[in-house]
C-alpha cells in the first residue's frame, strides 16, 4: 500500500512535480525511524501527543545529543531535492496504457484489504449486532489505513493536536474543582495503597472463583484475599470503564468525570504521594489528565501488538516508587492483561494450557472459530499470567510491612464463542454476562487488619453481595480511611450499608442505558 502510494503521483503529474510532492517520504522519514527505532513501532497520534507536550529544554536536549543523526537526515533531504530539481527531465513517466493498469491495479489492492476487513469482521459482529457489520469493516479498514507510510504521519500528527486540544479543554474543566478530601486520623505509619486496573479479564475464568482449570494457584494460596464474585461491569469498552472505576461517574450520570476529578486527586488532596504506572494509559486523554497531576508518572508509547509489552515490565517502575519510603502513597497500575491479542499477554513460562496461539499473528487464523480451544487456551494463559503479576505485586506490598492494600477490578470481560451464545469480543450494544461479569480481588496486608479490623468484617460480609463497578471509587476512598464531600459510604464494600443491588445498570457505546437483572 505504500508503494502504491508513492506511484498515484506520477499518473497524474510530470516527473520532476511527482518527485518532488513525494519528499514527503524524504522529509518525514525522521518521524517515523525515530519511532522505529525507540519504540519497534510506527509512527502513531501516542507519539505526536508526546511531542506537543514535550517542552523547549527537553526538545533542545534531545537534538543535541542526535546532532550527528540529524546533520546526516538533513544532508539526505538536501541531496535529493538537488538531485530531483537538477537531473529528473519535466515529463511524464508512464504511457496512458501503463497508467491505467497501475490505477487499476491500486484499486485492486485497496478492495483487496477491504475484503480481508470484512472477512475478519465476520468473527466479531455477533448477530444481533449484523446492521453493524459495515461500519465495523469501514472502522477496521481506517485503522490498517492510518498505520501506513506516510498515512500514518499526517494522521498521527492531526489526532495528536486534536487529543492535545481536547485535552487543555478538559483540564479548564475541572481545574478548580476540589473535594476537600482529608484523613479521618492522623496516623503515624507508612500507608501504601495499590489500585490496579485489569483488562478484558471475566471472573468466570479465575479458579479462586470456581473456574475449572487452575488458573490463579498463586492467589488462592495466598493469604488475606477476598474475591467478590457478583460484580458487573457498568460498560464493555474500556473508553466508557475507566471514568467509572475513577470518578464518581456511573452508567447513568457518566458525564460527571467531565466536571469533577479522580479518586486519585482525593488521594492527594488527602496527603498521599499519588502515582500511575501504566502499559496502556497512553492512547486515551482521560488518563494523560490524571497523569498530568500526580507526583509522577511512568508510562509505555507500545501498541496493542507489540510482543515485548508485558505487565512485568512495569515491576522496576513499583519498585522505584516503593523505595522512596515515603509515609503515604497512592498507586494506580494500568494493565494490558489479556487484551486481544492473548498469545501476546504471557512470557512462554505460563503456556500452562496448550496448544495455544503462542507465535501467531494473523488475526483470521486467531479468530476463526474452529480454533477456538487454542483461543480459549491462550486466555486462560493469560488469567495464569495475571495471577503472577498480582501475587508479585502483593509479595513486594507484604515486603514494606506497612498499612496496605491492594484492589484489582478489570474494566470489562469477553466473548469467546462459548457455548451459550457462539460470540466473540466485547462492545456489543446488548451485552452478554460474559463481558460485564469481572473479578474484583482483594489484598489486605496483616497491619491494614490490624489498624481496621472493622473494614474487614465489612469486607468479608459483603464478598458475594451483587454489586456493579460504581462502588469502586467509593471503596478505594474508604479502604484508605479518607473523608471527604459527598462520600457515598453505602456504596463502599469496606462499609456495613453496602447492599445487594436488585437491578444493576449498563451503558453502551451509543449512550443507552440498559437495565440488568441477573
Amino acid at each position: 500500500m505504500t508503494l502504491s502510494l508513492f506511484f498515484i503521483p506520477f499518473l497524474f503529474f510530470r516527473k520532476k512535480t511527482a518527485f518532488i510532492i513525494n519528499s514527503i517520504y524524504i522529509f518525514f522519514s525522521i518521524f517515523e525511524l525515530y519511532s522505529l527505532y525507540l519504540y519497534k513501532l510506527p509512527f502513531s497520534s501516542s507519539l505526536a501527543f508526546v511531542l506537543f507536550q514535550t517542552n523547549k529544554f527537553e526538545a533542545i536536549e534531545f537534538l543535541q545529543s542526535n546532532l550527528p543523526w540529524l546533520f546526516i537526515y538533513l544532508f539526505i533531504c538536501g541531496v535529493y531535492l538537488f538531485l530531483v530539481i537538477k537531473y529528473v527531465e519535466n515529463e511524464f513517466l508512464f504511457s496512458k496504457k501503463y497508467k491505467k493498469i497501475i490505477l487499476l491495479s491500486t484499486i485492486a489492492i485497496y478492495m483487496g484489504m477491504f475484503a480481508y476487513c470484512l472477512n475478519l469482521n465476520k468473527s466479531f459482529i455477533q448477530k444481533h449486532e449484523s446492521k453493524l457489520f459495515w461500519s465495523h469493516s469501514l472502522h477496521c479498514y481506517s485503522l490498517k489505513f492510518k498505520k501506513i507510510y506516510p498515512v500514518n504521519i499526517f494522521y498521527g500528527f492531526s489526532a495528536g493536536i486534536k487529543n492535545y486540544s481536547d485535552l487543555k479543554i478538559f483540564n479548564s474543566n475541572i481545574d478548580t474543582f476540589t473535594f476537600n478530601a482529608t484523613t479521618k486520623e492522623k496516623i503515624n505509619e507508612r500507608e501504601i495503597y495499590v489500585f490496579i486496573i485489569g483488562e478484558t479479564a471475566r471472573a468466570s475464568n479465575f479458579s479462586i472463583n470456581g473456574y475449572h482449570r487452575n488458573t490463579t494457584p498463586l492467589l488462592k494460596n495466598t493469604k488475606n484475599i477476598y474475591s467478590y464474585t457478583d460484580v458487573l461491569s457498568q460498560a464493555s469498552l474500556t473508553t466508557i470503564s475507566l471514568p467509572i472505576l475513577l470518578t464518581r461517574s456511573d452508567a447513568i450520570n457518566f458525564e460527571l468525570y467531565k466536571k469533577e476529578k479522580t479518586v486519585v486527586d482525593a488521594f492527594k488532596e488527602a496527603g498521599f504521594n499519588t502515582y500511575w504506572i501504566g502499559n496502556q494509559s497512553f492512547y486515551n486523554n482521560f488518563i494523560v489528565s490524571i497523569c498530568n497531576r500526580v507526583d509522577n508518572a511512568y508510562m509505555t508509547l507500545k501498541d496493542f501488538d507489540y510482543t515485548g509489552s508485558l505487565d512485568e515490565t512495569m515491576f522496576p517502575f513499583l519498585n522505584e516508587i516503593l523505595n522512596k519510603k515515603e509515609q503515604k502513597q497512592f498507586i494506580v497500575i494500568h494493565t494490558l492483561g489479556s487484551h486481544f491479542r492473548y498469545n501476546l499477554r504471557y512470557s512462554s513460562e505460563y503456556r500452562k494450557f496448550e496448544p495455544d496461539l503462542s507465535g501467531l499473528k494473523d488475526y483470521q487464523q486467531i479468530l476463526n472459530p474452529k480454533n477456538k480451544g487454542q483461543l480459549l487456551n491462550s486466555y486462560d494463559n493469560s488469567i495464569a499470567y495475571t495471577d503472577y503479576f498480582l501475587t508479585n505485586t502483593i509479595s513486594l506490598l507484604e515486603k514494606e510491612q506497612a498499612i496496605s492494600y491492594l484492589f484489582y477490578i478489570s474494566d470489562h470481560g469477553e466473548n469467546i464463542y462459548d457455548d451459550d451464545d457462539n460470540l466473540f469480543g466485547h462492545g456489543s450494544t446488548k451485552p452478554t454476562k460474559n463481558e460485564l461479569h469481572v473479578p474484583l480481588i482483594l489484598w489486605l496486608s496483616n497491619r491494614y487488619i490490624e489498624m481496621f479490623p472493622h473494614k474487614e468484617n465489612s469486607i468479608k460480609r459483603n464478598i458475594n453481595k451483587k454489586k456493579s463497578s460504581e462502588i469502586v471509587f467509593h471503596s478505594l476512598i474508604d479502604m484508605g480511611n479518607i473523608d471527604m464531600n459527598n462520600l457515598d459510604i453505602d456504596k463502599s464494600i469496606s462499609d456495613t450499608l453496602l447492599t445487594s443491588d436488585s437491578i444493576r445498570y449498563f451503558r453502551n457505546i451509543e449512550g443507552e442505558i440498559i437495565e440488568i437483572k441477573y
